[in-house]
């Protein structure tokens, strides 16, 4: 909302500002209603990167961990603050019912395909129930006019819910 409102002075257009932060407000708080009554909380994987030494998994304070959060989620990693490299062993460990990858990431990894063969994550409730939730990388990452389309579209893949 911060973000809204600097966008609305910078541009003079501060009531315009405004009423897209209410309609921003109504839309996490309409959504947040209907997903209240939920009683999981499905575990969510985040990977930023496959390459190097070790994948790079989404942990607390990011913008990955907001959206899961408000899409009644877990963040598999929320015990590592922001977005670290993690070992194979923890992946297996955390156990994930659902892989949330940003579209780059797919692309680069070669497909959903390829990425779920990956050793550590094949033999997670996710890669072998094929549980993967692609979404544009900037509508996820981004925190912004398109982050509550970003949370009900996870939360719709994540609890099976066809209109939220």
């Amino acid at each position: 909302k911060s973000k809204i409102r600097f966008i609305g002075a910078s541009l003079a257009l501060i009531k315009k500002a405004e009423h897209l932060t209410e309609h921003f407000d109504n839309q996490i708080i309409n959504i947040n209603n209907n997903l209240r009554a939920l009683s999981t909380r499905p575990r969510i994987l985040t990977l930023l990167s496959l390459g190097g030494s070790a994948p790079i998994a989404a942990g607390s304070d990011t913008a990955v961990n907001t959206v899961i959060t408000l899409a009644h989620g877990q963040n598999c990693f929320s015990n590592l603050s922001g977005y670290k490299p993690v070992s194979a062993e923890s992946i297996i460990a955390a156990a994930p019912d659902f892989l949330l990858l940003p579209l780059h990431v797919v692309k680069s990894g070669g497909g959903v395909e390829a990425i779920t063969k990956k050793p550590y994550l094949r033999d997670t409730p996710a890669g072998r129930n094929k549980r993967v939730v692609v979404m544009d990388s900037l509508k996820l990452l981004g925190l912004g006019l398109r982050t509550p389309e970003a949370i009900l579209e996870l939360s719709q893949e994540i609890h099976a819910l066809n209109t939220i």
